[in-house]
C-alpha cells in the first residue's frame, strides 16, 4: 500500500512485509508551504523600528502625529486613527477660518459680522487648548465630545443669529454626530445627533418664545453664497 501523510511534503510509506513492520521510503517531492513561496524576504513589522517606520510617512501624517500623545500611541493603531480624525478636523477649519472671517465681515451686516467673527474665534481658541490637552494626554474620548459641545454651541448661535432653522448655518449640525460617531463610536454619535436634532428644533420654536432670533436683514443672495 502506499499511504500519502498530512504535513508540509508529500512521502511515501512502503507497507505490506511479512512481519507487518514498515519502511519509510526516501522523500520524493517536497511541497514548500504557501507563505514560503514568496521570493521576497519578510520582515517582520516589530523588527521595524519606529524611526523608520516614521520616515516611511507622507509628511501630513507626521504633522497629525506631531499633536498626538505617546501615551496615545501606545494604545494602538485605532486609538491614533481616532486621533488623528479628530487633529485633522481642527487643522482644517483652522485653515478655514479667515476665509469665512472674510466673508462675514464683507457679505454681512456689522451687527451679525461681528459677533459671528468672535464667536469663531473664541472656538478656534477652545479647539487650540483641546489639541493642546491631546498632545499632553490620551483622553481623546474627553477631547471628542468638548470639539462636539463646542461646534454645537457656535452652530446654534450661528443659526439663531441669522434667523433660525432656516439659516444656513443650521446644516452643518449635522457634522458633530458625524465627528463623534467616527471618533468616539456610535453611542457617542447617537448621542450628539439626539443633541443636533434638539438644537434644531429649539431653532424652529424660538420665534415662538422669548428668544426670537434678532432682524439680521441679510439678502436672499448673500445666504445663497453661503
Amino acid at each position: 500500500r502506499v499511504a500519502r501523510s498530512s504535513d508540509a511534503g508529500i512521502r511515501w510509506t512502503v507497507c505490506g512485509a511479512p512481519s507487518g513492520e514498515r519502511v519509510r521510503a526516501r522523500r520524493l517531492l517536497v511541497r514548500r508551504p504557501w507563505h514560503a513561496r514568496s521570493s521576497r524576504a519578510r520582515v517582520p513589522v516589530e523588527a521595524i523600528g519606529m524611526g523608520q517606520m516614521g520616515r516611511s510617512e507622507p509628511p501630513r501624517t507626521r504633522l497629525l502625529d506631531w499633536f498626538i500623545s505617546p501615551a496615545t500611541r501606545a494604545r494602538g493603531e485605532d486609538q491614533i486613527r481616532r486621533a488623528r480624525v479628530l487633529v485633522g478636523t481642527s487643522l482644517i477649519a483652522f485653515a478655514m477660518v479667515p476665509v469665512f472671517g472674510a466673508s462675514f465681515l464683507g457679505l454681512l451686516p456689522r451687527e451679525i459680522a461681528v459677533p459671528f467673527t468672535r464667536t469663531l474665534l473664541a472656538t478656534l481658541v477652545v479647539h487650540l487648548a483641546l489639541l493642546g490637552l491631546l498632545r499632553r494626554t490620551d483622553r481623546i474620548e474627553q477631547v471628542g465630545h468638548a470639539m462636539c459641545a463646542s461646534l454645537v454651541a457656535l452652530l446654534w448661535y450661528h443659526s439663531w443669529l441669522a434667523g433660525g432653522a432656516s439659516s444656513p448655518a443650521s446644516l452643518l449640525l449635522a457634522y458633530p454626530p458625524l465627528l463623534a460617531l467616527t471618533v468616539m463610536g456610535f453611542r457617542a454619535g447617537l448621542g450628539w445627533g439626539v443633541v443636533s436634532a434638539g438644537s434644531l428644533i429649539a431653532l424652529d420654536l424660538a420665534p415662538l418664545t422669548a428668544l426670537a432670533p434678532p432682524a439680521h436683514g441679510i439678502s436672499p443672495e448673500v445666504f445663497d453664497v453661503f
